[in-house]
């Protein structure tokens, strides 16, 4: 039993390593345009984003990564709407921006990121009346 969870235990880590390749391609591309970092930025700035993937219980890893990626693909565009909408606004350095203790950076963003989840299930939502009451499809 031990050998398959070391087994599989590799096998997440190999997908850490991916998730975090993807969101940093993606983050770089979407929010520095590309800016060339040194190598030394770079390993930088995905120890952060690591630490993002590495937080997903070793119980539901494979089946809570690919949400979590989503989640941060979505948390980075909220992020560039909110830099466009005010001219001087700026992303700080990818490892500043990453870490997970900033409330500016990333961090920042899983408020906003709840309040859309929110807003997008609410606007989903179906109200009808019943016997004279209002409800919804809503569970």
């Amino acid at each position: 039993m031990d050998n398959m969870k070391t087994t599989i235990e590799k096998i997440r880590q190999n997908k850490i390593d991916e998730l975090t390749a993807m969101a940093w391609n993606y983050a770089h591309t979407t929010l520095w345009k590309g800016y060339p970092f040194s190598e030394q930025e770079v390993k930088d700035a995905k120890k952060q984003i690591r630490k993002y993937f590495e937080a997903i219980p070793f119980e539901i890893f494979f089946i809570e990564a690919p949400d979590k990626l989503m989640e941060l693909t979505i948390r980075v565009l909220i992020t560039v709407d909110y830099i466009q909408r005010k001219p001087g606004r700026y992303v700080t350095h990818p490892a500043a921006w990453f870490n997970p203790n900033n409330k500016f950076g990333f961090a920042g963003t899983k408020r906003w990121y709840d309040n859309l989840v929110q807003e997008v299930a609410y606007e989903s939502m179906r109200f009808y009346y019943e016997n004279g009451k209002l409800k919804s499809n809503a569970a």
